[in-house]
């Protein structure tokens, strides 16, 4: 269930959020590292028709993680992380775009924070159809202060009732986040889901960084 990182490659069962044209991970002395490129989490959606829809090969997503095969897990991640600016790093739990959970470490008002953040998106029509549209909208469930750059990140799940610990090491986790209900982030109006995919992240949110997220491991029990 754990990955320790020992190979300098990643094991087959990880994935990438669409193609990853750059090269923003790699393994080293045990840890992954992902670069914080320029692309947000999240951004605006919109749709597209078919024949139309350009391909960006410079539009990455600092993203790696795994699909979920039970309905009930545990995942985690020890990760080592310094926000700067407007980077931010963590779990995701990612069943569509803007349809999501992030354990987020960032900066507010200056001082480093870790959140739990609830992504949905509410919208009319298909993306490859006309007269499409979507609103997103994002909510920060709770905030903890995060001062050390160490943190230990843990979600348990039984079916969709989903709890979230944090702390600097694992023999103390404390709770984030109790019951968050994952069936908000199913989106009902579409289907042909690929399903749930649980990983982690780093981004710079629209700026240019040479910040970076290590992770010494993450692990997905189910």
């Amino acid at each position: 269930a754990r990955d320790n990182f020992d190979s300098d490659t990643l094991d087959l069962d990880w994935s990438f959020w669409g193609t990853p044209y750059e090269y923003f991970w790699k393994i080293e002395n045990g840890k992954l590292t992902l670069k914080c490129l320029d692309r947000p989490i999240v951004r605006e959606l919109h749709g597209f028709l078919v024949g139309k829809w350009e391909i960006k090969e410079d539009d990455c997503v600092s993203f790696i993680g795994k699909r979920q095969t039970q309905p009930d897990f545990k995942a985690g991640c020890q990760m080592h992380f310094v926000p700067e600016n407007d980077e931010a790093a963590g779990m995701i739990i990612m069943q569509a775009s803007n349809h999501q959970y992030r354990v987020e470490k960032h900066l507010k008002d200056g001082k480093p924070v870790l959140d739990l953040i609830l992504v949905t998106t509410d919208f009319n029509g298909l993306p490859f159809l006309p007269n499409y549209s979507a609103e997103t909208t994002e909510t920060v469930l709770v905030s903890a202060d995060c001062p050390q750059d160490d943190i230990v990140i843990m979600i348990q799940a039984k079916g969709q009732d989903t709890t979230v610990f944090y702390d600097a090491d694992e023999t103390n986790l404390q709770t984030l986040y109790a019951h968050a209900d994952c069936g908000l982030i199913n989106p009902e109006k579409v289907g042909g889901m690929v399903g749930t995919m649980i990983g982690v992240y780093a981004t710079a949110n629209g700026a240019q960084s040479d910040n970076q997220a290590e992770f010494d491991w993450f692990e997905l029990e189910q």
